[in-house]
């Protein structure tokens, strides 16, 4: 059983500073920690922009379908008229 849990806690070092890091296993649990918050909060920056990205196709496919209503929906768009200057 405790060689089980160092064979794990030898594993986790390997994951998170790499197999020739020498650290003891508190390091190695704070060194754990310290890198599952880096990937919690860069999580989180992962999901807002997905969320932002989201927002923006569907703007786009709402003007999109606006444009496409406008121009056939019997809508015709007129030439600017030129002004001419007396």
């Amino acid at each position: 059983y405790r060689s089980s849990i160092n064979d794990k806690i030898v594993e986790l070092k390997d994951l998170v500073v790499g197999t020739e890091a020498k650290l003891n296993k508190s390091a190695i649990l704070r060194k754990a920690i310290e890198y599952i918050r880096f990937l919690q909060q860069s999580n989180q920056k992962l999901k807002q922009e997905n969320l932002s990205l989201k927002m923006a196709v569907q703007k786009s496919k709402s003007l999109k379908d606006l444009v496409a209503s406008c121009s056939s929906g019997g809508a015709k768009a007129e030439a600017p008229m030129e002004v001419v200057k007396a």
